[in-house]
């Protein structure tokens, strides 16, 4: 049966290895996949933050762009309108030196990025030149598209803003109606200077994105980004956008009244590290998991393997424990017989022993009862204490015999206090006299003389503790002290 078990428990041992080992591979595969997943999901995340955080800043940059285009052209039209006399004076005499330093001292209080300033007839022929001492063929151009849309209908006229690229003086020009009245003179158009293009587009750009204004019509041409215009791009980066940087647009919106598109575009190869750093977080947890679920395993099988091992111990133990268990019963048989045959010699012989003992002792009893002298009185008085103490030791014997045998049984019988003392003082009082001690009984007076109980036991108990008393105490008292208490409705005796 006990093989049985053993197997059984064995089955059942690799049947939970098989699961523990499935349990630790699902883990591994699962927390492997919840990874990798999460690692796409973090680099999707990713993707849709830098779009969105790009989206916004195109969103605002160009609505500040339009503002600020918008804005110059009222107050171009303003200043135009305003300064009509002015402006009149300076297209009859354009070599007047005071009235072109008074257009230009109002123009730089009306627009602080100004630049220079530029007066057509309405045929569109310049009738100024600027700083440079010619007006470009773009900007003659320009103009004389603006004058024509003003002729055809003024209310429709429009301009778009473009980068002029004259050495040195990057600019751009909003342009305007020159009026006398309700006549049409031509066109008042002022250039400035991109720098405050340049500082609106840094000021909505974030660390890693990159904002430009770049001309619609031409291949991605950058016309300002935040680092200035093309001149100043030109001295240390191509003045288009790379393949890379139109691949990472996240979005654009074209400038009304302009030529441009504001594009926003993540730093190249950004995107790409931060989702390297992505991977390279799932892969560090997908090695870790994969240690750990190795570690596991080997465990999980070392730990099947010694399992094992005290399988077959136990079942060795097992057998063992079955041959002592045998030879344990055999012992025990043999043990008990040898009990039973022990009691049964004692009884026998304590029998045997105490019928010739208490003959002797009634005899002597007898023969005290005659007239005797002192000597020979003394002589028997010691037969018969010693007949009496030798019997005690008899009874001892039997009654550890009947107390290994679980047979021994306590009485409950009436019985005189004062014969169990007075047989006490007989048994002892050789063993006190021979080391000179002074036997002293004490009894409360309260205590009844008819008691019930079993004298023979409580003589045995008394008559061995003041033995041992008389034994190991030289030139000393014994006392024995009997006290009444009541306890729990009954009464005791006390010694």
């Amino acid at each position: 049966m006990a093989d049985n078990q053993n197997q059984s428990f064995a089955i059942g041992a690799r049947d939970g290895t098989r699961a523990t080992i499935a349990l630790v591979v699902g883990a591994v595969l699962l927390v492997a996949g919840a990874s990798i997943y999460f690692a796409i999901l973090q680099n999707a995340e990713n993707e849709n933050r830098h779009t969105e955080i790009i989206t916004s800043e195109v969103r605002e940059a160009s609505n500040a762009v339009e503002q600020f285009i918008t804005g110059r052209q009222r107050l171009v039209e303003a200043y135009a309108f305003d300064n009509q006399a002015l402006l009149d004076a300076y297209a009859a005499d354009v070599a007047d030196e005071e009235l072109l330093t008074r257009i230009d001292d109002s123009l730089q209080r009306w627009f602080p990025s100004y630049f220079t300033f530029t007066l057509a007839d309405s045929d569109g022929v310049d009738l100024i030149d600027d700083l440079e001492g010619f007006v470009g063929r773009q900007c003659q151009e320009n103009i004389q598209s603006y004058v024509a849309s003003l002729a055809d209908d003024a209310h429709k006229a429009g301009y778009e803003a473009v980068i002029h690229p004259q050495a040195n003086n990057y600019h751009f020009d909003i342009m305007a109606p020159w009026r006398s009245g309700e006549r049409l003179n031509g066109v008042f158009f002022v250039s400035f200077y991109p720098h405050v293009l340049q500082s609106l587009i840094r000021s909505y750009q974030s660390p890693g994105h990159y904002l430009a204004l770049v001309h619609r019509e031409r291949d991605n041409l950058i016309e300002i980004n935040a680092d200035g215009a093309r001149d100043e791009l030109a001295g240390h980066r191509e003045i288009t956008l790379s393949a890379a940087e139109i691949n990472e647009i996240r979005a654009s919106v074209d400038i009304p009244g302009s030529v441009w598109r504001l594009v926003g575009y993540v730093e190249p190869g950004l995107v790409d590290a931060e989702n390297r750093e992505n991977w390279w977080s799932a892969g560090f947890v997908l090695l870790f998991v994969l240690i750990a679920g190795a570690l596991s395993l080997w465990k999980i099988l070392a730990l099947d393997r010694e399992q094992a091992r005290v399988l077959a111990r136990l079942r060795d133990s097992n057998a063992e424990l079955a041959n002592l268990a045998e030879e344990q019963t055999a012992l025990r048989a043999a043990a008990e017989a040898g009990e039973k045959t022990k009691a049964q010699f004692l009884a026998s012989m304590s029998h045997e022993i105490r019928t010739p003992l208490n003959a002797v002792i009634g005899l002597t009893d007898l023969v005290l009862k005659t007239d005797l002298s002192e000597h020979q009185r003394g002589h028997l008085s010691r037969i018969a204490t010693a007949g009496r103490s030798l019997l005690g030791l008899i009874n001892d014997v039997l009654d550890f015999s009947k107390i290994e045998a679980g047979k021994l049984q306590i009485e409950s019988i009436e019985f005189d206090i004062d014969d169990v003392l007075e047989n006490l003082v007989t048994v002892v009082s050789t063993k006190t006299e021979e080391n000179a001690n002074e036997l002293i009984i004490t009894v409360d007076r309260n205590i009844p003389s008819a008691l019930r109980g079993d004298p023979l036991r409580l003589g045995q108990v008394l008559i061995n503790l003041a033995g041992n008393a008389a034994k190991f105490t030289e030139n000393g008292e014994i006392v024995v002290d009997v006290a009444r208490v009541t306890e729990d409705g009954r009464e005791w005796l006390v010694f």
